[in-house]
């Protein structure tokens, strides 16, 4: 088996829902698309989780829209539901100041309706899911525009998202607010003696406080999710956490019907003392797939450090026991990467390849290539790169592409397809955007390969 091709796809990008006057955008005539997650609903329809992207930063969004499809041709022509929106002015009980909550999308898990187990029974949440999405609070000016200098200072929360699809449709079933220091506690599965002598006191217990890049993987009736967790030092009030990991969260259904958290094993911890002085090394944006031989395979973004532009890889067959298989040095510009497996179930990663000009030019030019590295199959090393998007040909190039995320998605034709998603963000000013070919949005391209299909989910 092995990835043969990835076809590029001008669809879903830039403009896919007029603007009705939401407050975030009042002078837009449409909202521009961000980041997207491709995820299953039911046996033939698929919904693309779309940040809503303000084009005065990368890292700025204004909620995110859920738009469902069941052709890749008419993707912006169906239904469309708000998850988050950044019309919310709350006061601050303590100052009488007024603050403005920025949603940012959410990094979902679902089973569709409609799947099985892989015995062929029923599978008992199918139609349910969740959602982790992130709000920072920011205070507003006496006529409620944006202070832009409050965002270093800005109070973060996360919000749980309960979904259901079924006979009457996708609805968000509830939503959850929490401030960090009350997101719920989980347990350390295992604890490894490396564990106790790196951290004695403060990996035990940790709190979900980050989503990965893309989406978890089914395990028996519960789920493993890519997170970011602090750890949480029982007793110790008012003191902050100070270990900060990426690795994997078991999420389980309660007796109540809710998706939560059970546990979590971190993988890669981060190295520092965080806060003011800095971490040395940090991981994030953590990934999780799983191949046709029922391994797990582990990547994160690393930040700062020796390993900044490296690629890393862990290996698992139980979820518990991980091992490092691949480390490429110096081949990543800083910029977010994803393991990913296409439809036959081969690996591969998703990522802006690094060059050493990028140290002397622009932070953004880094990202002006997008490309996918397949594994070889016994891990260790990978295969040449296919090319997915590139910017134009200049050095002073104002565009990126970068969030890769992938899915295997079954649409009405009853075919499975294995698509990519990245994103398209130009930095410049929006009077050079009509000088340029490319599109602002989100790009949905299909990568083929030529071995047994390893599907994602079982239909009747």
């Amino acid at each position: 088996m092995s990835i043969t091709n990835v076809i590029q796809r001008d669809v879903a990008v830039s403009r896919l829902f007029q603007n009705q006057g939401e407050a975030q955008n009042r002078d837009s005539k449409s909202w521009r698309v961000g980041c997207g997650q491709p995820v299953q609903l039911g046996p033939t329809l698929a919904a693309l989780f779309c940040d809503i992207q303000l084009e005065d930063g990368p890292d700025n969004t204004g909620g995110c829209r859920i738009v469902l499809f069941d052709d890749l041709d008419r993707i912006g022509h169906g239904e469309n539901i708000a998850l988050s929106q950044n019309n919310e002015i709350i006061g601050d009980p303590a100052s009488g100041q007024a603050r403005m909550a920025m949603k940012g999308g959410a990094w979902v898990w679902f089973v569709p309706e409609g799947a099985r187990r892989a015995d062929g029974s029923p599978h008992p949440h199918a139609g349910t899911g969740f959602g982790v999405g992130g709000i920072l609070l920011l205070p507003v000016r006496k006529d409620l525009t944006l202070e832009r200098s409050a965002f270093y200072n800005a109070e973060h929360r996360k919000i749980i998202y309960q979904f259901e699809f079924g006979r009457s449709g996708f609805r968000i079933a509830s939503e959850r607010q929490y401030c960090l220091d009350d997101l719920p506690v989980v347990p350390t599965v295992p604890i490894t003696e490396q564990m106790l002598a790196v951290r004695a006191r403060d990996v035990f217990r940790w709190r979900l406080s980050g989503p990965g890049l893309g989406a978890g993987v089914a395990d028996g009736d519960g789920m493993l999710m890519p997170a970011m967790a602090v750890s949480a030092r029982p007793g110790a009030t008012g003191e902050k956490s100070s270990s900060i990991a990426a690795g994997v969260m078991r999420w389980e259904v309660s007796t109540d019907g809710v998706w939560q958290p059970v546990s979590f094993t971190p993988i890669a911890i981060s190295v520092g003392e965080g806060g003011e002085l800095g971490w040395e090394q940090t991981w994030m944006e953590p990934c999780l797939v799983r191949t046709p031989d029922g391994a797990l395979l582990f990547s994160a973004r690393p930040l700062f450090g020796a390993n900044e532009h490296s690629i890393r890889l862990w290996r698992s067959m139980d979820g518990l026991a991980w091992q490092v298989v691949f480390d490429a040095l110096e081949v990543r510009a800083e910029s977010p990467v994803s393991i990913n497996t296409a439809l036959d179930g081969s690996p591969y990663f998703a990522f802006n390849p690094w060059s050493p000009d990028y140290a002397t030019k622009a932070y953004t030019h880094g990202r002006r290539l997008l490309e996918i590295r397949p594994m070889r199959p016994d891990l260790h090393d990978w295969d040449e790169g296919l090319l997915v998007r590139s910017a134009p040909d200049s050095e002073y190039s104002k565009w990126f592409f970068d969030h890769p995320r992938s899915a295997n998605i079954r649409l009405k034709d009853g075919k499975w397809r294995h698509v990519l998603t990245y994103r398209s963000f130009f930095c410049g000013e929006p009077a050079e955007l009509d000088k340029t070919s490319l599109r602002y949005g989100v790009y949905l391209d299909v990568v083929e390969s030529n071995g047994l299909e390893f599907g994602t989910w079982k239909f009747l």
